[in-house]
């Protein structure tokens, strides 16, 4: 037994390093979500004007202001911190935030360095309440064994920094009213460096967080005035006087750093937290088989929690936060000092980060839309809370008649642990998209929804030939970047004009599609499917007589838009630089009135001064090539006679469009559709 104790601190070492590898390993493996692309723009307008936001305005006195992009509900101290380790390895240069893989690559290491912060601040937190090395390296190894902290590690900008700053936080109030016979000068200092870091990561990433601040001030009082019986103001406020300048020097930090928001506090409070509860996503999420709404039901959070925790952990958190709140709430109205009053204090604290949220989410029925991902910050609370609980289950109280459980116990818990790690193994470096094995036998393709942030089109995009990557339908740019993006397919069939491939989520169905490649993994004693690629068949709506000549025709243009579009605008319909792109439509012969011809208005973005020129192909025919330039919009008219003449598709037409320099190479313009009009005869 004396053997295996002087082991634990090694096992828990070797799981906490295995994780971590696990962890950093899987950068440059995955592609990139686009948000991250918004954090890069937002980034780029904060060094340029001042303002963390993704559209700059100016205006009468040249004064940036945000158009768009929510300035109060992000902050910029993580984006800065990636700029500048992306700056020192020579990835970026100041100033100017890049998109290639080695800047994306220095982000996603300072995630991991934010991560592995965050896991260690849990671990000493959990060491300082119940004064053992072992429990506090148990609470670490907790936190590392769940799937999407974890695989969130590998990726995540927003919620990884978001929930370490508050695990600094969290730590740093357990430190500040820590028993005296607890407290040395190591504790204190780095306790109050703690709360300083936290409060500024709060400020900095996620300013609405600061209603965590409020709460926790509340509970230190509560701890000072019902545990330590402090009853005078001026014995309280002596303790407040650490807290209150951490929370105040992380401020001021904050307001050189980001003087236009911070100047401003009043504003900021209201505004960053009615923001960031009110925030406008309407996309829902696929959960237990029905499509969330935005917001979402009451249990959409208790379904997520209950289908990504192994069940082990949440059978654990469950019993840890009643046994939690009983003995909070029996020591808050009883005077009498009870056995566990060292534990109190923390207990608090880590249901505040545990719960507080994800209560209030549910209350204001806010827009929830991600499932634990926009609470990723409650998991390291989770961990401290209930190794904390189990702790005093089994150091402090006298339960002799379950003594011969704890072996029994501890084997569960280390059963569940091995499963979950092997599972994150078998499903990496795509380790967020873990279910536990009870909702898994029940079915998740289809029920749940898997790779929210489509980070395994990377790998998809690795599976496609050339002329499938040619003819995809939304193989944009933010899904192929990375190291995938070098492999390519051997060519099976070609496709023609008539077909095109699109992604889609593993299980989706598209009219006239044939499944093609597919990412997954094993799992379990079956297999996850990700996301999905399919050949299709064109097949467009019939174009009408009606001109579809307003601004706010984007989805009627969206329909006939084939591959090579990147985006969808109120301008029209952007082509990606140097590929091809192609629009097509149908005709019903029995319309009336008939169609005469169809033509297509078009004009070049940022074009270079001496022209290009248009290369255009109806249904796989050349066209004659046409020299144009940025000043002249133009238009195309297709007959429609000779097109259906040259059909053999029953009155398909299908225009690609390519667009090259005097020496026949593509170029870095944008073509943009800006309408489309059937003429009757």
């Amino acid at each position: 037994m004396t053997k295996l104790r002087l082991l634990t601190p090694w096992a828990f070492g070797l799981y906490l390093v295995t994780m971590f590898t696990l962890s950093f390993s899987g950068v440059g493996q995955v592609g990139y979500y686009f948000d991250e692309f918004i954090h890069v723009e937002k980034l780029q307008n904060f060094l340029d004007y001042g303002l963390y936001t993704l559209e700059v305005g100016l205006d009468g006195n040249g004064e940036p202001y945000s158009v768009r992009g929510f300035v109060y509900v992000y902050g910029p101290v993580f984006s800065l911190i990636g700029h500048a380790v992306a700056v020192i390895s020579g990835a970026e240069i100041w100033g100017v935030v890049g998109v290639s893989d080695a800047a994306f690559a220095a982000r996603h290491y300072v995630v991991g360095a934010f991560s592995i912060i965050g896991v260690l601040a849990a671990g000493w937190g959990v060491s300082l309440v119940t004064r053992s090395r072992n429990w506090g390296l148990a609470a670490a190894c907790l936190l590392v064994s769940i799937p999407m902290w974890t695989g969130s590690a590998i990726y995540n900008i927003k919620d990884i920094p978001a929930a370490t700053g508050f695990t600094l936080f969290t730590v740093g109030c357990i430190a500040a009213v820590l028993p005296k016979e607890n407290q040395t000068r190591v504790t204190s200092v780095v306790g109050w460096v703690f709360l300083y870091l936290g409060s500024l990561i709060f400020w900095g990433t996620r300013p609405g967080l600061w209603i965590a601040i409020a709460l926790s001030f509340v509970a230190i009082v509560l701890v000072l005035t019902r545990i330590e019986n402090l009853r005078t103001v001026r014995s309280i406020a002596t303790r407040l006087i650490r807290p209150t300048t951490a929370v105040v020097a992380s401020y001021l930090t904050m307001l050189i750093v980001y003087p236009r928001v911070f100047s401003n506090p009043v504003k900021l409070l209201y505004k960053s937290f009615s923001d960031t509860s009110d925030f406008p996503q309407r996309r829902g999420s696929y959960t237990d088989g029905t499509m969330s709404s935005s917001p979402p039901s009451w249990d959409f959070l208790p379904k997520w929690a209950a289908a990504q925790l192994p069940e082990v952990i949440l059978v654990l958190t469950v019993a840890a936060s009643l046994v939690a709140m009983w003995l909070v709430l029996r020591r808050l109205f009883r005077s009498t000092p009870t056995d566990v009053d060292f534990a109190i204090p923390a207990l608090i604290f880590t249901f505040i980060q545990f719960a507080a949220f994800p209560i209030a989410g549910i209350l204001l029925d806010s827009r929830i839309t991600s499932g634990l991902r926009q609470f990723l910050f409650i998991l390291p609370g989770l961990a401290m809370l209930v190794t904390i609980v189990l702790f005093i289950a089994v150091e402090k109280w006298n339960l002799k008649r379950f003594r011969g459980a704890w072996p029994t116990a501890a084997g569960v818990i280390v059963a569940s642990t091995i499963v979950t790690t092997v599972l994150q193994f078998q499903l990496f470096p795509y380790n967020a998209n873990y279910f536990n094995p009870t909702t898994f036998s029940r079915g998740i393709e289809g029920r749940w929804e898997l790779d929210r942030y489509e980070l395994s089109r990377s790998e998809l995009y690795s599976t496609l030939s050339v002329s499938e990557r040619a003819h995809c339908l939304n193989c944009g740019t933010r899904y192929y970047a990375g190291r995938h993006i070098d492999r390519v397919a051997s060519e099976t069939t070609p496709l023609d004009f008539t077909q095109f491939v699109q992604m889609g989520r593993a299980g989706g169905k598209f009219d006239m599609c044939e499944p093609l490649t597919s990412v997954r993994r094993s799992y379990l004693w079956d297999h996850l499917n990700l996301v999905s690629s399919f050949r299709c068949a064109v097949r467009p709506a019939p174009i009408a007589v009606a001109p579809s000549e307003t601004r706010y025709g984007i989805t009627e243009w969206r329909s006939h838009a084939l591959w090579g579009w990147q985006s969808v605008s109120k301008l029209g319909l952007l082509s990606r630089p140097g590929d091809a792109s192609a629009f097509t439509w149908s005709i019903d012969p029995n319309a009336v009135p008939a169609v005469e011809s169809v033509t297509l208005s078009l004009a070049l973005d940022d074009a270079p001064a001496e022209g290009l020129t248009l290369i255009t192909t109806v249904n796989g025919y050349p066209e004659p090539n046409r020299l144009i330039s940025s000043s002249a919009p133009f238009q195309l008219v297709f007959d429609h006679d000779s097109i259906v003449d040259n059909s053999p598709h029953n009155g398909l037409v299908v225009v690609e469009f390519r667009l090259v320099d005097a020496d026949g190479q593509p170029v870095d313009a944008q073509l943009a559709l800006t309408n489309y009009v059937a003429t009757p005869r």
